[in-house]
């Protein structure tokens, strides 16, 4: 983590990613694809024995421990988690701020997602 910004940001909306994230499994399957979860895991991030709330945690564990933060982020706007992405990416009441490139990519992202929905 070390003064990453969207992980703090992450962490900050836990409750909230948490209570809104959908299309999990996808999720999971895009962080598969990106290498930062090994196929051999998936089981332990979908396993049906543990709450959905534990399961995310589990994989915002390793997000957060791999530095994918960027592809968490992405994967969230990419396959209908534009909500939960908008809310980390917002400033908080301390002024956390995300790097400019970051910023501008993300929003790049979510205009286009919204674009596509109308054509």
């Amino acid at each position: 983590m070390d003064g990453d910004p969207i992980a703090e940001a992450i962490i900050k909306n836990l409750v909230y990613i948490k209570q809104n994230i959908t299309s999990f499994e996808t999720i999971v399957d895009v962080l598969i694809s990106k290498e930062i979860i090994g196929l051999h895991e998936r089981s332990n991030f979908v396993s049906h024995g543990i709450s959905h709330s534990e399961r995310i945690q589990e994989v915002i564990n390793e997000v957060l421990k791999k530095g994918a933060t960027y592809d968490f982020i992405t994967a969230l706007i990419d396959f209908g988690n534009e909500h939960v992405a908008e809310q980390i990416l917002s400033l908080d009441e301390e002024g956390i701020k995300i790097t400019h490139k970051l910023y501008l990519l993300t929003n790049f992202r979510l205009k286009q997602k919204n674009r596509s929905k109308y054509l």
